[in-house]
């Protein structure tokens, strides 16, 4: 039996973000780079005929909505775990774009069942263990240095469990985070937090490590920039029509997380586009 494989973004409408069209550029160009290139997406957005094509498979987020009194939308993220078709899934935050193939990725992450990304690089490709400015809540409470911009899970007993009790977490953040983290306590509910909490609770840890199963984090303080967060404004960024791009003179590969809204411009938008239509149609 073949093995399915594939990735998964999550998207709930905000007044503050257009997260869909961040989305649509994330799964064209993971559709760019790579083979194995198959993207569903959960939403309760209202994608147009055009979105739809760049997705292999479209969710509507089920349930109720554990997010209806939050500005930030992640409360319902954990139901990806349940949602996803595949036998192997790679979940991605929406604001990022693939530079490169990650196919080899998938050998790697094959030999083990739950991942998570504990260490991310900035824009030197120099890998970040933490930074303080962003992190205390994690250092205070002794909780594991996880990022969830990109994670990854088979369907599993375990992962049954795992993702039940991240449900569980996720739902009474407020008790959870005072048994957890008192120290410096995060008012907000984040999926990081309580991703490190469950991870905490179950005593996971990485099975495998490999500095390459990670993604650049464009938060300034990790660039060793003197410079505010909104970097865009200060720091030389270029591409090409071949959707290759530098920051600051560096060219990017692999996962790019540009925490900037603004550095998905329309012009970027529009080179993703023709080089995914092209790629598509070659194929067809």
């Amino acid at each position: 039996m073949n093995t399915t494989r594939g990735y998964f973004i999550f998207v709930q409408a905000s007044e503050q973000k257009d997260y869909l069209s961040q989305a649509v550029a994330l799964a064209k160009s993971i559709k760019i780079f790579n083979e194995i290139n198959n993207v569903s997406i959960m939403t309760n957005c209202v994608l147009t005929d055009e979105q739809r094509k760049c997705f292999d498979k479209v969710f509507d987020i089920p349930g109720n909505d554990e997010a209806s009194e939050q500005d930030w939308k992640i409360q319902n993220r954990h139901k990806i775990y349940e949602a996803s078709q595949y036998d192997e899934t790679i979940v991605l935050d929406s604001d990022m774009l693939c530079l490169s193939s990650l196919d080899y990725w998938w050998n790697i992450l094959s030999n083990t069942d739950l991942y998570f990304t504990n260490q991310v690089k900035n824009f030197m490709n120099e890998t970040v263990i933490t930074h303080p400015l962003y992190r205390k809540t994690f250092i205070e409470n002794n909780l594991p240095n996880i990022y969830c911009g990109m994670f990854y899970f088979k369907k599993t007993e375990y992962n049954n469990k795992f993702f039940a009790l991240l449900s569980e977490v996720m739902q009474n953040y407020k008790k959870y985070s005072r048994m957890y983290c008192n120290e410096h306590k995060q008012q907000w509910c984040s999926l990081d937090v309580s991703t490190a909490i469950t991870c905490k609770i179950m005593k996971f840890k990485n099975t495998i490590t490999n500095k390459n199963l990670t993604f650049t984090h464009m938060k300034t303080r990790l660039q060793k920039w003197n410079v505010d967060e909104n970097w865009i404004n200060e720091i030389p960024i270029a591409y090409d029509d071949n959707l290759k791009i530098k920051i600051n003179n560096v060219v990017q590969k692999q996962l790019l997380h540009y925490v900037q809204d603004k550095f998905l411009n329309t012009e970027l938008k529009q080179i993703i586009d023709r080089i995914w239509k092209e790629k598509t149609y070659s194929l067809a």
